[in-house]
């Protein structure tokens, strides 16, 4: 495997509430804190950009 070129394997757990917000976020054993959240939603989730890149919309 070939660290160097950034072909290392990830993960991502999305939680969400009873609908299709997302209220946790956690990756490689952390979690993202709640201001973390708050701004990914913010400034990207809730945005037009997220909608038009989103694969599922396509």
């Amino acid at each position: 495997m070939d660290y160097a070129e950034g072909n290392r394997q990830h993960w991502l757990t999305c939680r969400f509430d009873a609908g299709a917000t997302i209220i946790a976020l956690t990756t490689e054993g952390s979690n993202l804190s709640g201001s973390s959240l708050y701004l990914l939603k913010r400034f990207y989730l809730d945005t037009p950009d997220a909608e038009a890149d989103d694969p599922a919309s396509h």
